[in-house]
């Protein structure tokens, strides 16, 4: 993000096939991602932080597309009778 460039002028890009990714890597890279964490399609969706797979496809993960839950939950009111009202067997 240099010279003026806002978040809204990155392009996240298109998406490749699995299978394209794999073509993408050397053969002996893939057997030593198969022998170290399972593969490649478990490493992708390990990072699911960074890459999102859907369909067979792999995609950059934009997090700008998500909603912010955290500011639009409210908390719901408490019950009434629905906290603890006794005290510990521990400390009597």
């Amino acid at each position: 993000m240099s010279g003026g460039a806002s978040c809204s002028d990155w392009n996240k890009g298109g998406s490749l096939s699995v299978r394209e990714v794999a073509e993408l890597l050397e053969q002996e890279t893939l057997q030593l991602l198969k022998k170290e964490c399972g593969g490649l399609q478990t490493l992708l969706k390990n990072n699911h932080q960074v890459f999102r797979v859907e369909g067979g496809r792999v995609y950059i993960r934009d997090w700008r597309d998500r909603k912010s839950t955290r500011t639009e939950t409210q908390r719901t009111a408490i019950a009434p009778g629905a906290l603890k009202t006794r005290l510990c067997w521990f400390d009597t």
